[in-house]
C-alpha cells in the first residue's frame, strides 16, 4: 500500500485521455484512484488494474468522501464531459447545490432540499459567476510515450483564445450591480 502522498484521484471522463493519464502517473510512481463519470467514462477503465470508483455528474459529496475514505489529497480531472451532458443531466447533490447557490437569504438547507427532492428542473440564476475553465486539445495518443498535439482541424482555437482573452462578463455584471446599489 502507497503513502497518501504517492496516492492521486483521477477524475474520469471519457475519450482515451483518461487512459493516457492513469498510465503516465502509474510511471510517476503513484496509486491512481479513479472516479469514473457513469454518463462519460468508458467502461474499459475497470480493467486497467486501478480502483474505480463510479459516480454521477453532481455527486459532489461522494466524490470528495470516496477520494477521503481511499487517502487521496491530489486529483485532476481528464477527459472530455460533453455540453450537453453538463447543461441538461446533471443532478446536483446537496453539497453542490449549496455552493453554487450560496444565498443565505434565499437558498437555506431547507429550500435547497425540498427543491432537491421535488426532482423537478428548475432554473436558477447564480448570484456569483462560476469560473469555468475550458480546455480544448486536438491530440493523438502515441504507444511510444507523450501524445501528439496537433493544430486544430476546426479552426476553432483562434475564436476560442480570443473569447478567453476579452473581459469577463461576469465581471461587468458585479460592475453593474455594485454601480445600481449606489
Amino acid at each position: 500500500m502507497s503513502s497518501a502522498g504517492n496516492k492521486l484521484g483521477l477524475i474520469a471522463g471519457n475519450g482515451k485521455f483518461p487512459f493516457l493519464v492513469l498510465e503516465a502517473a502509474r510511471a510517476q510512481g503513484y496509486e491512481v484512484i479513479v472516479a469514473a463519470i457513469k454518463e462519460e467514462a468508458f467502461p474499459e477503465i475497470e480493467a486497467q488494474g486501478a480502483t474505480v470508483h463510479w459516480l454521477s455528474l453532481g455527486e459532489l459529496s461522494k466524490l470528495i468522501e470516496t477520494f477521503q475514505r481511499e487517502g487521496v489529497r491530489r486529483a485532476i480531472m481528464a477527459g472530455q464531459v460533453r455540453h450537453k451532458q453538463i447543461f441538461s443531466s446533471i443532478r446536483p447533490d446537496w453539497r453542490l447545490a449549496k455552493l453554487l447557490l450560496n444565498d443565505p437569504a434565499n437558498w437555506n438547507d431547507t429550500t435547497i432540499d425540498a427543491v432537491l427532492k421535488n426532482g423537478a428542473t428548475r432554473t436558477v440564476r447564480l448570484g456569483t459567476p462560476v469560473p469555468v475553465l475550458i480546455m480544448y486539445w486536438t491530440m493523438d495518443p502515441t504507444a511510444e510515450g507523450p501524445p501528439v498535439f496537433k493544430r486544430d482541424p476546426y479552426d476553432r482555437d483562434p475564436k476560442l483564445l480570443t473569447a478567453l482573452d476579452a473581459p469577463s462578463k461576469s465581471a461587468d455584471v458585479r460592475a453593474r450591480r455594485a454601480s445600481s446599489k449606489r
